[in-house]
């Protein structure tokens, strides 16, 4: 029967381009330049690439529409700041510093509103809360509603907004770093928002991309590409041209130095001069930490540390009620907590450090008829944090004690008159080439968030990014840092990556790169107790191409390209 069909003389006429009977547009040409860049810069296997960039929904999902042109909505604005003649003039990707900026500021809402008249616009947010807030407060503001992208959305919404957005439909798109791979008719304009956030960099799956640096490549000197940060990623913008613009408000910046204390002040987590300074606010003061959890535990008779097997870090307990298990704030996994320490055999733990639950309830000590609550990533998925933010808004919470998860939220809430950092040494503790960068990055963020004065409770100030910080001078902290990176061959200057996956393969690999046959700088091999390897760290001159290197790589093997950590 198949014979007898394929027998038959085909009519031309009756064939059809593949085009119209995919229900789906083709990919375009910045698409399939992004599949590649994913395979050249991150090691993706194409179906890894395609998997990225294609959303994951059934065919019969994407509606039937016909492309068109679509005819743009004209609205004159009249703007003469400095900023919006900036936005409108750029080419090629751009750095705006300074101060907070969102699509609510007046100079970038009128540029989103006059591109949109041209082509499409995508406005890129770390995370879906802070997209939700910017498209409420957006369309408030403009009257008219963008189209949003990100992986959370039904797969009937985000197959319809994918067509919107390929037939030209949707001219303004808030998205998440996902968006960067939809079909655009005529993309002219991208802005990413609070770029300094890690979260456009993809680690829940292969590959581990960075949306920032694709979002250069896509733009080149094609269209304008906007990264908005109060201190933007060393590496990733080095080379960028910059624009600074000048906050309104500059907070004192204090060093809160707790060498200068009597002996029985220095070892609370409150001393009696901070718990004076929040009594005198009558306005919400933020205390930011760097540790969830409540505390950690350690053997009073030889210091035996709790940690661990997977990551190496100290294990913490959640809460003083959970006090008979230890939790593992990396790899989200949960040890009983021991009778006796595995060590010396002692019986006698004690708390070390304070986590937010433990800095929370030592505030509702010392003031038990204000209100407090914590934002942390314990409750970052949950209503819990949109409830909180809310009620920062409404004035109705006096003390907020928040992790790094706050961050990129800042800009939702008011400024706050009084920020205290407690604990700035343990902002450093990081297995993290970045770490200096990283603890610059928090403390100008909350600096641009307060109008008042900003605390910086410290053991003395001695580390180069603290002093910079408390002294306004970040620049010539970033020429410093820079000529370290350039001298060592760490990135913007060479490519660290980092290798996992399971022994045997991660062995035949690392036989493989002793022989000195790749241009790699520098080879790391992390072994776990037994002396299997765990994890390889390489850096390679970043003149140096990583193809050699990625034809090594099998399938089981996840790579890692300039990560945010090293364990």
């Amino acid at each position: 029967m198949v014979e007898e069909v394929v027998r038959q003389p085909l009519n031309a006429k009756k064939l059809k381009s593949v085009t119209t009977i995919l229900p789906y547009p083709p990919l375009s040409d910045t698409q399939l330049s992004l599949l590649n860049e994913l395979a050249r810069r991150y090691a993706a296997t194409r179906t890894q690439a395609v998997r990225t960039v294609v959303p994951d929904f059934p065919l019969r999902f994407i509606p039937s529409v016909e492309k068109r042109t679509v005819r743009r909505k004209s609205i004159k604005v009249k703007n003469i700041s400095k900023l919006y003649r900036y936005l409108t003039k750029a080419k090629g990707s751009l750095v705006i510093t300074g101060r907070e900026m969102n699509p609510t500021d007046k100079a970038i809402a009128d540029y989103i509103v006059t591109q949109a008249n041209k082509g499409q616009v995508l406005c890129l947010f770390p995370d879906r809360y802070s997209l939700e807030w910017a498209l409420h407060h957006f369309s408030a503001q403009q009257n008219r509603r963008p189209s949003i992208y990100h992986a959370g959305l039904s797969k009937s919404t985000l197959a319809t907004t994918w067509k919107k957005i390929a037939t030209g439909e949707a001219q303004i798109i808030f998205g998440t770093r996902t968006a960067l791979f939809a079909p655009f008719a005529s993309l002219c304009s991208i802005l990413a928002f609070n770029a300094s956030d890690d979260s456009y960099r993809s680690w829940d799956m292969q590959p581990h991309y960075d949306a920032r640096e694709l979002a250069m490549v896509v733009a080149k000197n094609k269209m304008p590409n906007f990264l908005f940060a109060v201190l933007p990623s060393f590496s990733i913008t080095a080379g960028v041209p910059l624009v600074r613009v000048p906050a309104t408000t500059l907070p004192k910046r204090v060093a809160f130095d707790r060498r200068a204390l009597p002996y029985t002040e220095r070892k609370k987590i409150l001393p009696e001069e901070l718990i004076k300074k929040i009594a005198a606010e009558d306005k919400p003061v933020l205390v930011f930490a760097n540790k969830r959890g409540y505390a950690a535990l350690v053997c009073r008779d030889c210091g035996y540390l709790p940690r661990c097997e997977s990551c190496d870090r100290a294990l913490v307990l959640k809460s003083k009620k959970t006090i008979a298990t230890l939790h593992c704030e990396r790899c989200n996994v949960n040890i009983s907590t021991p009778e006796t320490c595995p060590e010396c055999t002692g019986a006698s733990f004690h708390f070390v450090g304070a986590g937010v639950e433990r800095i929370a309830e030592a505030i509702k000590n010392a003031f038990p008829t204000k209100t407090v609550q914590i934002l942390s990533a314990s409750n970052k998925q949950n209503v819990i944090l949109a409830s909180t933010l809310e009620n920062i808004r409404r004035d109705t919470v006096d003390i907020i004690v928040a992790t790094a998860v706050i961050l990129p939220r800042l800009w939702t809430v008011p400024t706050f008159d009084l920020t205290i950092v407690l604990g700035a040494e343990g902002l450093f503790l990081q297995t993290d080439w970045q770490a200096s960068e990283r603890v610059l990055a928090t403390l100008e963020q909350l600096s641009a968030h307060t109008s008042g004065e900003l605390m910086v409770d410290t053991y003395g100030n001695e580390d180069p990014a603290l002093k910079a910080f408390l002294a306004g001078t970040t620049a010539d902290f970033y020429k410093q840092e820079i000529k370290l990176r350039k001298k060592f061959n760490y990135p913007p200057y060479g490519t660290i990556l980092t290798l996992s996956g399971t022994s045997k393969e991660l062995d035949t690999l690392a036989a493989v790169l002793k022989k000195g046959q790749l241009a790699i700088i520098e080879i790391i091999l992390q072994r776990e107790v037994g002396g299997a390897i765990k994890m390889i760290i390489l850096k390679v001159s970043k003149e140096a191409s990583l193809k050699p290197l990625f034809a090594l790589l099998t399938s089981a093997i996840k790579v890692d390209v300039n990560p945010t950590t090293l364990l």
